[in-house]
């Protein structure tokens, strides 16, 4: 899901020591528009692909319907049909959100397994205080991922306004507001480009929940 994604992550795996039985595999980067991989499913299961789906969690109010921030112990909801429906089959933010990573999959009898990667808490040190981030995108996963990076890093665009943001947080709250409305207001395509033809992309990681799906892909076609 998502145009940044499908720049930046065959990168991240191209480039990071840790991803280098994928770069073995033959493997289809495909780009849904949205979060509708759960169109695929009957495609995926008549073929018994092994697939990972890199999305977003889309919490929601269930009250409203109004989209919402993750955040544990809200009673938000995942607008996200594909973890709705398909993998793992949860509406529940605060238990997609506590999840054991092998909760994520759904493995065949025949063999093949599909799991759903998505954001989940990042720690984070503002004013002196210990204190979890939820992303809501990719774009606030690789920030609160490599958040001394964009923190000192001297860019334009939505990394210039990460940079500022980030040198500003004292507050959990503030940051993750400040940081949507960022996003909200950017450009994702030129943001993830303007990172992919950088000197200093090499220092940058891979966000966590994407880590996870990968480090599962591989063990998946090893097996």
């Amino acid at each position: 899901e998502g145009s940044a994604e499908r720049i930046l992550v065959p990168h991240f795996v191209e480039q990071a020591d840790v991803f280098e039985y994928l770069r073995t595999r033959y493997i289809t980067w495909l780009e849904v528009g949205g979060s509708h991989a759960h169109r695929f499913k009957g495609l995926v299961d008549t073929l018994g692909l092994t697939t990972l789906i890199i999305t977003d969690l889309d919490a929601k109010d269930p009250a409203s319907n109004e989209a919402r921030t993750p955040a544990l112990g809200k009673g938000l909801e995942a607008r996200n049909e594909t973890l709705r429906s398909w993998a793992p089959k949860e509406t529940d933010v605060d238990v997609l959100m506590k999840l054991e990573e092998e909760e994520k999959a759904i493995v065949h009898p025949n063999g093949y397994a599909v799991r759903s990667a998505y954001q989940t808490g990042e720690k984070l040190k503002l004013g002196g205080v210990d204190v979890e981030i939820h992303a809501n995108t990719f774009e606030d996963a690789l920030l609160y991922r490599n958040f001394d990076f964009f923190k000192t890093r001297k860019a334009t665009g939505l990394a210039g306004k990460f940079r500022a943001i980030a040198d500003a947080a004292q507050d959990g709250n503030q940051l993750t507001a400040d940081v949507a409305k960022a996003i909200n207001e950017g450009d994702k395509a030129e943001f993830a480009l303007e990172l992919l033809f950088s000197d200093d992309i090499e220092q940058l990681h891979v966000p966590t929940y994407i880590e996870h799906g990968l480090l599962w892909l591989a063990e998946q076609l090893k097996r």
